[in-house]
Formats: structure tokens, sequence, C-alpha cells
């Protein structure tokens, strides 16, 4: 690939690359986190752990008994709008994490404060 006219698309090709592999390691990170913080909500295949609303979620919610206790119409309200649109179904999606946060399991206290 010694022609110049190819040089521009192998730099465009590259760059995307490490784009690509930067976001994959990020997404990783964040599911360890997830993992983590709300085993459960973690592990549940019905929620999508790197969209917008799980990491609202995951900013507005400090700890997972503050989630699995919230109201559910609160609940609700926040997934639909952070969600924006996503969901058929925000009332069944609250209900979806509210019983994936209640099921994780607990850290000792020293290991949760430093999650948090």
């Amino acid at each position: 690939m010694g022609d110049y006219r190819y040089k521009a698309l192998q730099t465009l090709t590259r760059s995307r690359f490490y784009a690509v592999q930067g976001l994959t390691r990020e997404k990783q990170r964040f599911v360890n986190y997830l993992s983590l913080k709300c085993s459960g909500l973690a592990q549940d295949k019905d929620i999508i752990n790197t969209s917008a609303a799980t990491l609202a979620l995951m900013e507005h919610f400090e700890t997972a008994d503050a989630l699995s206790y919230c109201d559910l119409d609160e609940l609700t309200a926040f997934i639909s709008k952070a969600g924006r649109g996503q969901f058929a179904d925000p009332e069944a999606t609250a209900k979806a994490v509210q019983a994936a946060a209640r099921s994780f399991c607990r850290l000792p206290k020293t290991a949760n404060d430093s999650v948090n």
C-alpha cells in the first residue's frame, strides 16, 4: 500500500479500529462495574447493560437497595425519560429492573463503599 491515494483511507480505517476497540473496552469496564454494584441487573438478559437508561439508573440510584425499593411509578417515569422511547412497556421494564435489583449478591460494606 505504498500508493499515496490509499493513505487517507488507511488512516481512517485505523482510527475507526481504535475507536471501536476503545468503545468495546469501556463497555466491558462498565459491565464489570455493574456486576459489582448490582449483579442481578448485570445478569438479566432482558435488560440491555450498556443502554443509556441503564447508565442513567446507575448514576441516579446510588445503591441497588435504593433502586429496588424505589416507587414503581417514579421508576417507570425515570426509565421512560432516560430510555427516550426505547422501551415498548416501561412499567414492565421497571418491574424487571426492580426484581433484578432485589436479587443481587450483596457486597461487604467496605467493598460496597468503594464501588459506590
